[in-house]
C-alpha cells in the first residue's frame, strides 16, 4: 500500500514538473516572438527613416559615407521583412547609389540588378530611364563594358516612351554610353559603336546642336582612342570639314558651351596633324 502512494506522489511530482516545463518553454517562445516582432518593427521603421533621410540626396559623397548605415537597413529589413514593396524599391536604389562610389564590382554588380528588379512595372518610363543609365555608369566604372551597354541600350529603349524629343534624347545615351566605356573596349568594337552612333545622328540635320555634339563627341573619341594611322588622320580631316559647315549653318546659334571644344579640337588637329 505504501509503495503504491509513493508511486502516485511519484507520479504526481513528475506532472508537475513536466507542466512546469511546459510553461517555461511556452514563456520563452512567446518572449522570442516578442523580441523577433520587436526586431521587425525596428527593421521596418529604421529603413523607412533610411529612405526618408537619403531618397532626395543626389551628394554620392554623403551616400558613401552612409553605406554602412544604409547596408545594415537593408540587411535587417530583407531578414525581417523579405522584399516589402511599400519601402523596398526606394530603399535598393539608395542602397545600389551608395555602393556606386566605394563599393567592389561584385557588389555594384548586385546592387544595381536588385534595385532594377525590384521597381514596380507601372514606374514612369523616365524614372526606369534615369535609373538604366546611372546603372550603365555604375557598372562602366567597375569595367563591366558589356553589362553597362545592356543598361544603356534599355534606356534607349525607354526614352522613346520618357521624351517628346526622343530621337535627340536617344542621340544623347549613345554619346554618353561611348564616353563612359572609354577605353574598355577594344578599338574594333568602339569604331563600330562610333559608326553606329553617327549613322543615328545622320538622321539630324547638319546645322543643329545634337549633330554637332554628335561631331564633336566622334572627333574627341577619336583622337583619344583610335590607333595612330593614316586613316585616322583622314576621318578627322572630314570630321573638321563637317563641323566647319555645321558652324556656318548654324551661324549665331553655336551654343557657348561648344565653341571651346571647338576651337580645342581645331588645336589639336593642328598641332598633332598639321591639319
Amino acid at each position: 500500500m505504501q509503495d503504491l502512494k509513493t508511486s502516485i506522489l511519484n507520479a504526481n511530482w513528475i506532472r508537475r514538473g513536466i507542466l512546469a516545463l511546459s510553461l517555461a518553454a511556452s514563456c520563452t517562445v512567446s518572449a522570442h516572438a516578442d523580441r523577433s516582432n520587436e526586431r521587425a518593427a525596428v527593421a521596418l521603421a529604421t529603413a523607412k527613416a533610411v529612405v526618408a533621410r537619403y531618397e532626395h540626396v543626389n551628394d554620392v559623397e554623403r551616400l558613401a559615407r552612409a553605406e554602412a548605415t544604409i547596408e545594415r537597413a537593408w540587411d535587417d529589413l530583407s531578414y525581417y521583412h523579405g522584399s516589402d514593396p511599400t519601402i523596398s524599391p526606394s530603399l535598393a536604389i539608395i542602397r545600389a547609389r551608395a555602393a556606386t562610389k566605394n563599393g567592389g564590382k561584385t557588389r555594384i554588380i548586385e546592387a544595381w540588378d536588385t534595385a532594377l528588379r525590384l521597381q514596380p512595372a507601372t514606374m514612369q518610363p523616365r524614372q526606369w530611364l534615369s535609373l538604366n543609365v546611372a546603372a550603365a555608369h555604375a557598372t562602366a566604372s567597375v569595367g563591366e563594358a558589356i553589362l553597362s551597354s545592356r543598361y544603356f541600350a534599355a534606356a534607349r529603349n525607354f526614352a522613346f516612351l520618357a521624351d517628346r524629343e526622343a530621337f535627340a534624347l536617344q542621340l544623347r545615351l549613345r554619346i554618353q554610353e561611348l564616353v563612359a566605356l572609354g577605353g574598355q573596349l577594344p578599338w574594333r568594337n568602339m569604331r563600330d559603336k562610333i559608326l553606329d552612333m553617327r549613322r543615328f545622328s545622320e538622321g539630324f540635320t547638319i546645322w543643329n546642336n545634337p549633330r554637332l555634339e554628335a561631331l564633336l563627341s566622334e572627333a574627341e573619341l577619336r583622337i583619344q582612342y583610335e590607333p595612330e594611322s593614316d586613316a585616322k588622320r583622314l576621318e578627322l580631316s572630314n570630321l573638321k570639314a563637317q563641323i566647319l559647315l555645321a558652324e556656318k549653318g548654324m551661324s549665331e546659334g553655336v551654343r557657348p558651351r561648344y565653341i571651346d571644344r571647338i576651337r580645342s579640337f581645331y588645336y589639336s588637329i593642328e598641332d598633332r596633324y598639321a591639319l
